[in-house]
């Protein structure tokens, strides 16, 4: 496979707070972040968590392209869907309504 059709994700910085306060205050730091065409998914690394998202572009203008692996963009968007069917799995569980009330024992 030539580099020329390995996936292409666009690398930029988006500038991050920590709160409101912060904000307002005009106090943030940057972080690097990716889009990913392909798949309208977006990534980033804050706080040592990976967070994955939908997108329909890079959240700010300019960046760089890059190429990357399709494994890598594999494991991406299973990690987004897979995230997804858990948050609604989990909504369903924490609250749908409860037929019965677990009562304390006597």
């Amino acid at each position: 496979m030539d580099e020329s059709s390995y996936p292409i994700v666009i690398k930029y910085q988006v500038n991050i707070t920590e709160g409101v306060l912060a904000h307002l205050h005009g106090m943030y730091h940057a972080i690097d972040e990716c889009f990913i065409p392909e798949h309208g998914l977006c990534f980033n690394l804050a706080n040592d968590t990976l967070h994955v998202f939908k997108e329909d572009a890079p959240r700010t203008e300019g960046g760089e392209e890059i190429t990357t692996t399709a494994s890598f963009i594999t494991l991406i968007k299973n990690y987004y869907d897979l995230k997804q069917e858990l948050t609604e799995v989990a909504d369903d569980i924490l609250y749908r309504p409860s037929p019965t009330k677990l009562t304390e024992a006597s």
